[in-house]
C-alpha cells in the first residue's frame, strides 16, 4: 500500500476505535477516492467501500469501471454489479442497478462477518430509498453517521494533498492570466469563459468545479453570475473568478480588473477590499477558531469607512472537495490546524458600480501559514 493511502486507512480505523465501530462503508465517491485512490468516472452510478477496523478493505464498482480500477487503486479485493438490467419486466420504482449494488453490498458485509456489528456511514450522502433498502437486507446491522468525521478527518491534508492543490491552483491561476490578457471592450463574457477553460483543461484541468465567472459592469456585484453573452464595456468592473478539478483536487481562484483607468476612489476602495483580504490571512494561525477570525476582521472593518458600500469576507477549507471544513463562519469554534488549506475571499459590492472580488489559498503550517498563490493581487 502507498504511504499515504497506508496513513489515511490507520486515521480512519482510529476514528472507528473511538466511535466503536467495526467498519465504515464509503459510499461518497470522494471518500472512496480518499481511500483507494480511485476516483468513479460516472457518479450517478452507486460505489462503495468496506473499511473494516481490522483486515482489508473492500471496494463494490459497477462493472464497467472494474478494468479501469486495477491500474488507479491500491485495493486488491474489487467486486462488480451489473449497472444495467436486463428485464423488462422490472416494475419496481428504483433503477435496477440499486438493487444489483445492494446485493453485493449485503453479501460482501455477511462475508465479513460483519452483520450483527456496527458500521459507520456518510448519510448526508446516501439517499433515504438506498438506506431504507440497506437496513431492510441488514436488519441486524446498527449503522451511524459519520459524515461530519470524515469531513473533519479530511481537513487536515498531508504532504501529497497539499501538492496536488498546488497544482491545481497553478492550473486555475493560468486561466486568470489568460482571461487579463484577453479582457478588453468588445469582447463578450462567453467568449473570455470559453479561452478560459480551454486554457485549463490544455493545463490538466479535469473539469471546473463550478462555472467561470466572467462578471463585467453592475453584474460584477453579484454573489452569483457566471458569465453571458454580454459584450464587456470600456471603464468596468470585471470579476474573474474560476475553478479546477485536477487528479480530483479543487482550486478557486478570484481576481478583479478594470477595463479603464480607474478613478481615485476606486482605487482607494482597491485597497481597503486587499487590506481586509490581508487582514483575514493575518488572523489564519494554529489554534485560533473561526469565530475568533471573523471577529477579528469585523472589529478592523469597523475602523474603515465604507459608507453605503459593503465589504463581505468568506472562507472554507478546499480540496477533494470545494467547500470543505473548515468554514469560515462567526458561529463556528472549530480550531484551525496545521494542515489545513483554507480558500479566502473578500468580496466587495460598490454602490451603482460593481464589484470587487479577490482571494488567496491559505495553507496552516506548524509556523503560521503560507499562501499558496502565486499570482498576484493587485489588478488594478
Amino acid at each position: 500500500m502507498i504511504r499515504e493511502f497506508s496513513n489515511r486507512v490507520d486515521k480512519l480505523r482510529k476514528v472507528m476505535e473511538r466511535e466503536e465501530l467495526d467498519a465504515l462503508l464509503l459510499m461518497n465517491p470522494r471518500n472512496v477516492f480518499y481511500i483507494s485512490g480511485f476516483p468513479p468516472m460516472a457518479e450517478q452510478l452507486l460505489v462503495a467501500l468496506l473499511v473494516p477496523r481490522s483486515g482489508e478493505p473492500c471496494m463494490i464498482l459497477p462493472a464497467l469501471e472494474l478494468e479501469r480500477s486495477a491500474g488507479l487503486s491500491w485495493v486488491k479485493d474489487v467486486r462488480s454489479y451489473a449497472q444495467y438490467s436486463t428485464s423488462s419486466k422490472n416494475t419496481d420504482e428504483r433503477p435496477p442497478r440499486s438493487e444489483s449494488f445492494m446485493t453485493e453490498v449485503q453479501s460482501l458485509i455477511q462475508d465479513r462477518n460483519l452483520s450483527a456489528s456496527t458500521i459507520g456511514m456518510e448519510f448526508s450522502h446516501v439517499t433515504v430509498s438506498t438506506f431504507e433498502m440497506l437496513r431492510r437486507r441488514l436488519d441486524k446491522t446498527g449503522f451511524k453517521d459519520v459524515s461530519g468525521i470524515l469531513l473533519e478527518t479530511r481537513s487536515v491534508k498531508d504532504y501529497e494533498e497539499t501538492e496536488m492543490l498546488r497544482d491545481s491552483l497553478e492550473i486555475g491561476e493560468r486561466g486568470i492570466r489568460t482571461a487579463i490578457e484577453l479582457i478588453q471592450p468588445g469582447i463578450t463574457e462567453l467568449e473570455v469563459a470559453a479561452e478560459v477553460e480551454r486554457t485549463m483543461r490544455k493545463a490538466g484541468s479535469k473539469r471546473t468545479a463550478f462555472d467561470s465567472v466572467i462578471a463585467s459592469g453592475q453584474r460584477s456585484g453579484q454573489k452569483l453570475a457566471s458569465a453571458k453573452q454580454k459584450r464587456i464595456d470600456a471603464d468596468e468592473l470585471v470579476v474573474i473568478n474560476v475553478s479546477t478539478i485536477h487528479n480530483e483536487y479543487c482550486s478557486d481562484v478570484a481576481r478583479t480588473i478594470y477595463t479603464g483607468k480607474p478613478e481615485e476612489k476606486l482605487k482607494k476602495f482597491f485597497e481597503l477590499s486587499k487590506k481586509t483580504l490581508l487582514k483575514t490571512i493575518e488572523q489564519i494561525t494554529p489554534g485560533t477558531t473561526s469565530s475568533e477570525i471573523v471577529s477579528s476582521v469585523k472589529h478592523f472593518l469597523r475602523t474603515l469607512s465604507v459608507g453605503e458600500n459593503t465589504v463581505d469576507i468568506s472562507g472554507y477549507g478546499i480540496g477533494l472537495e470545494l467547500y470543505e471544513y473548515p468554514r469560515i463562519f462567526e458561529d463556528e469554534i472549530r480550531l484551525i490546524k496545521p494542515g489545513m488549506v483554507i480558500c479566502v475571499k473578500v468580496e466587495s459590492s460598490i454602490r451603482q458600480v460593481g464589484g470587487l472580488r479577490m482571494g488567496e489559498t491559505i495553507l496552516v503550517t506548524d509556523e503560521g501559514k503560507e499562501i499558496l498563490n502565486k499570482l498576484p493581487v493587485d489588478t488594478i
